[in-house]
């Protein structure tokens, strides 16, 4: 008898502990929602480092570049092109892109940058946020399925014809997304995940064109999350003197 309620007891635990750790999302919001609950407080709300570009012809190597970057959640990044004097690079800040050439800005247009949202901000931020942005940008957060992304078991939401991405199940971290419209075509994956200040850092990043050809590759050194980050480098007029 007791052999009995023991066996019962350990059913018990191990059904309500597979529940709790091997949740199933019932729709793309739900995942959002769940991806949050994971790393909340958790997560970096900014990150610093530097990259090496690699820009890819007909999958030949044509030119390489070093950049600089700072994220500050939600929605703020920086890039510095070549070098920190240079004067030339981008800010995405308050859902506009301003585009930098000669330390002033050149032009600005409206711009959600949608690996921000879906491979950054989701962490921080409140669901509701999340959706709506990417609503406005096309993904269909009712579409969910199972899927196998870069050998790893994922989520995918949306529709694969069109705009999607693809969560890691076992960590629930951003593996790619694709974007098929008549401005651009293109897929991003983030790779080469390390855990980094005790955060989980994608390190390599890939650009592919609407045919599956890789066309940049951004490799990621001197990585540091939670590291201090002034907002006024996200303000276009300090971009020549904005350092991090």
């Amino acid at each position: 008898m007791k052999r009995i309620f023991f066996l019962i007891v350990v059913f018990f635990i191990f059904t309500i502990s597979e529940r709790l750790s091997g949740q199933e999302p019932s729709s793309g919001e739900n995942l959002i929602e769940l991806m949050n609950e994971r790393y909340s407080g958790k997560f970096y709300k900014t990150l610093c480092f530097s990259q090496e570009v690699l820009r890819y012809d007909a999958d030949s190597l044509i030119s390489t570049e070093i950049m600089h970057e700072a994220y500050q959640s939600p929605g703020n990044l920086i890039l510095k092109f070549k070098d920190w004097d240079s004067g030339e690079g981008l800010i995405f800040t308050k859902d506009s892109l301003y585009t930098i050439l000669s330390g002033k800005v050149d032009k600005v247009q409206y711009r959600l940058h949608d690996l921000l949202i879906i491979g950054l901000d989701v962490y921080n931020i409140e669901k509701e946020i999340t959706v709506k942005k990417l609503k406005q940008l096309n993904y269909n957060l009712s579409l969910i399925s199972s899927d196998i992304c870069m050998g790893k078991e994922a989520w995918c939401v949306g529709d694969k014809a069109s705009n999607c991405f693809w969560i890691d199940k076992s960590n629930l971290l951003f593996l790619k997304m694709q974007v098929r419209n008549k401005e651009r075509s293109r897929s991003v994956e983030f790779t080469e995940y390390k855990i980094i200040g005790g955060a989980p850092v994608a390190t390599v990043i890939n650009f592919y064109d609407s045919n599956n050809k890789l066309t940049m590759q951004e490799r990621y050194f001197n990585v540091r999350p939670f590291a201090e980050v002034n907002p006024s480098i996200f303000i276009p007029e300090n971009f020549l003197k904005s350092k991090w």
